[in-house]
């Protein structure tokens, strides 16, 4: 591996502010930059959400913490065919399968075919309790955010009627956008369960997504000091096994307490945190105490600092010099956004409980293919014919190309 671990990723669940019954779900390593493609605000964004009679769009719900771009796609897929996901066991499964009779216009012969059902807001929150607690997913270090004060009560109210009880340790965090918290505020609510939620707001003066660090800016203060720390201390001891630690040689953790010369290796704090961890036989730490200055620590924070420390060269000098010649900002190592025409999107009136009423039929005709959206040899031979020549093909290509999360995520650092 040549590269860092990616700052940010998260799978979103888009809601419409018109039609709230209208529900999405996607990924994304940039939610303010897709929420403004869905609303038609920045060039991009699916088809699906395109519609301007539910515009705009809001993230109400996301689930952060992803440690790459694989992981947050299979909870994205998983979110939206909970039907025939096999991260969910049979008996554990709350989505049924739903089929319907399609006829051939050939034959005249029908036949079944299955359908995605159509979940509301309660399906859809209750999907998400069930997969954070499954065991695909419940020791990766995510996160869940909530932006809608009425989805977070929907949120309590379907924990209450839930049997199985999220990790204790897996932080609920809210930040509505009508509160304005500000960074001073940490208020904390009455949890749905055993977690605890609370108010959090990253960056001072902007609330909701807008407010996530989704770039590499708040490990900042952690890489200087461990830089700092190891350059002065050339042969650190271990502080787990005591031995020496050749920093030219693997992996070395450092403690961001900036009072705290804590460094390890990397399998000696690993076993320090396991050691402490109720849940026996597992591999990967969660968080755990330092063993120095006994601070909480969060493992995948530890490993994203010393992952980006030692294979993010690029990222480092430019945010530790940011006003250098041609220099970009740390975000503009982001990847673009994708339009996947796969992600889930309902339709579907909801009563005040969050049941799922009568769906209603949507106008097949919106959906059909426009010029744009056809296949790109079927457009240049149109531009050809009409007499536009290479050039103007070689034009129409550049456009039909869409934006992409991920097109650029393997180039990033390169």
């Amino acid at each position: 591996m040549d590269r860092p671990i990616p700052a940010f990723y998260c799978c979103y669940l888009l809601r419409s502010t018109v039609r709230h019954g209208s529900l999405y779900v996607g990924s994304t390593p940039n939610p303010p930059r897709r929420l403004r493609q869905h609303n038609g605000l920045a060039k991009g964004g699916a088809t699906r959400t395109a519609r301007d009679r539910l515009r705009p769009w809001e993230m109400s719900a996301i689930i952060s913490g992803f440690p790459s771009k694989i992981a947050a796609l299979q909870f994205e897929w998983s979110l939206q065919n909970t039907h025939t996901t096999r991260h969910i066991s049979a008996e554990d499964r709350i989505t049924a399968r739903q089929s319907v009779q399609v006829f051939s216009k050939r034959t005249g012969r029908s036949k079944k075919r299955m359908k995605r059902p159509r979940d509301s807001l309660q399906d859809k929150l209750s999907n998400i309790h069930l997969l954070l607690r499954v065991k695909s997913f419940e020791r990766w270090p995510l996160k869940l955010h909530f932006f809608a004060e009425d989805v977070f009560n929907a949120w309590q109210k379907m924990c209450k009627k839930t049997l199985g009880n999220l990790r204790s340790s897996l932080p609920i965090v809210t930040d509505f956008v009508d509160s304005k918290p500000t960074t001073q505020s940490l208020i904390n609510v009455q949890p749905s369960s055993t977690q605890q939620a609370e108010v959090n707001t990253a960056k001072v003066g902007l609330t909701g997504i807008h407010a996530l660090a989704v770039d590499f800016a708040p490990l900042k203060a952690h890489v200087v000091k461990s830089t700092s720390l190891i350059t002065n201390t050339p042969s650190p001891n271990c502080s787990v096994c005591h031995n020496r630690v050749h920093t030219d040689q693997g992996i070395a953790l450092t403690c961001p307490n900036a009072s705290c010369d804590m460094i390890s290796h990397l399998k000696c704090l690993a076993n320090h945190f396991l050691a402490a961890d109720d849940k026996k036989n597992v591999l990967l730490p969660i968080q755990g105490q330092c063993p120095q200055c006994n601070h909480e620590l969060q493992w995948t924070e530890l490993v994203r600092e010393a992952s980006l420390r030692l294979r993010g060269e690029e990222v480092v000098n430019k945010m530790l010099n940011p006003r250098g010649r041609k220099v970009k900002a740390v975000a503009d190592f982001l990847p673009e956004d994708e339009d996947d025409e796969d992600d889930d999107l309902v339709y579907q009136e909801c009563a005040e409980d969050g049941t799922a009423l009568e769906a209603d039929v949507d106008d097949e005709s919106e959906l059909e293919e426009s010029s744009d959206e056809l296949p790109l040899a079927q457009v240049v031979n149109r531009q050809k014919r009409g007499g536009l020549g290479v050039m103007a093909s070689s034009s129409v290509i550049k456009q039909v190309i869409p934006n992409s999360d991920w097109d650029d995520i393997e180039n990033v650092l390169d």
